[in-house]
């Protein structure tokens, strides 16, 4: 025999084997019981252990059989049994709400399902309640497997829903919980990653921002963005289209784009504005000139001036020419500087306001 709280009540039940089968007394809680209620086993039950064998919650009973069958001869060599008696059957409840968050104003549906915690022939029949604290929203009956309520408008805020399955001869109870959220129409924004997420100054990048309306939203969404840090020369963008509809929970796109400014090659500070600058522009050129007429002046009397006339000039239009070239300088100027940006999107529709950043790095 074996001892257990078949039934739940709180207090001991008995379940004994016997040549027959096994035999469950249950404990009326005056010191005596209920007429045994039998159950069939193999034959010849010699041990009984009890225990939750399928995990619902519920005492179950497992029979250890000297016999495979009452035929069998008793003395002779006969392969034994086991045999398992579950308690019932655990029932699984679920509940799904047809829009979870639901608008302010808006009416749900809420579905039920019970099925058997463990698959077999049986079917759960009974009833569904639905209750909200201790408010009932609806109780229907089982309709295969399910039960159907419809709830009105609910306040905005988080709601506790509970479903309470009643059980049957079969299977035991069962509860779940559904938290049902109710907002104010609202509308989320997003933004997929930059591409490319790196770029050289000069450079393109687009990215594509996502709005989508949530709990019945219904308008327009204005979109812009700004660039941070906010240098000179630091990268721009701009949104195609600007505004974009949102209504249905049906989400609509937007292109961002961004571009760069490219360094450009710029004539740099003219030397010549420094006073040593002036004073070697001038003193260059006529030193040159000087040098050559000494050389012509003293060369005269070997008849050769054209030649010496020939060099002097060279020498004065080499150090003139040398003076121009030192004079200024081409260098890349301008730009957009090298470092990491942000872009920061914002969607406005009235009052309310989203914002999505996404990074950009210029090498």
């Amino acid at each position: 025999m074996a001892v257990g709280d078949f039934d739940g009540d709180g207090k001991t039940d008995i379940a004994v084997g016997d040549s027959t089968g096994l035999s469950v007394f249950t404990n009326k809680g005056d010191g005596t019981f209920e007429p045994r209620v039998e159950y069939a086993t193999g034959a010849a039950p010699a041990a009984v252990a009890v225990g939750d064998f399928d995990l619902d919650g519920k005492l179950d009973v497992a029979t250890a059989n000297l016999l495979s069958s009452p035929l069998a001869y008793v003395g002779a060599f006969s392969p034994g049994s086991v045999s398992v008696l579950l308690n019932g059957t655990g029932a699984i409840i679920a509940i799904r709400s047809s829009e979870n968050p639901s608008a302010i104003g808006a009416s749900i549906t809420l579905t039920t399902t019970v099925s058997a915690a463990v698959p077999g022939a049986l079917s759960p029949s009974g009833s569904v309640t639905v209750q909200e604290g201790s408010t009932t929203l609806g109780s229907a009956a089982l309709i295969g497997s399910s039960a159907v309520f419809s709830v009105p408008a609910l306040a905005p805020g988080i709601h506790s829903i509970s479903a309470h399955y009643s059980g049957d001869q079969n299977f035991r109870p069962s509860t779940s919980v559904l938290h049902q959220a109710v907002a104010a129409p609202d509308f989320s924004l997003t933004s997929s990653a930059i591409t490319p997420a790196s770029v050289s100054a000069g450079q393109f990048a687009t990215a594509i921002v996502t709005v989508t309306s949530v709990a019945g939203f219904s308008g327009s969404v204005s979109l812009s963005c700004s660039v941070s840090p906010s240098l000179a020369n630091a990268p721009t963008c701009s949104l195609t289209p600007a505004t974009v509809p949102s209504s249905g929970d049906i989400s609509t796109t937007s292109t961002l784009n961004i571009s760069t400014t490219a360094p450009a090659a710029a004539l740099g500070r003219s030397e010549f504005l420094e006073p040593t600058r002036r004073i070697a522009a001038l003193w260059l050129p006529f030193s040159g000139f000087l040098l050559a007429g000494l050389v012509l002046a003293i060369n005269r009397e070997k008849k050769q001036p054209w030649l010496t006339c020939l060099f002097a000039c060279a020498f004065a239009g080499i150090l003139a020419l040398q003076v121009a070239c030192g004079g200024s300088q081409n260098s890349p100027t301008g730009g957009t500087p090298r470092r990491n940006y942000v872009i920061n999107i914002q969607g406005t529709s009235g009052t309310t306001q989203h914002t999505a950043s996404v990074p950009l790095s210029v090498h």
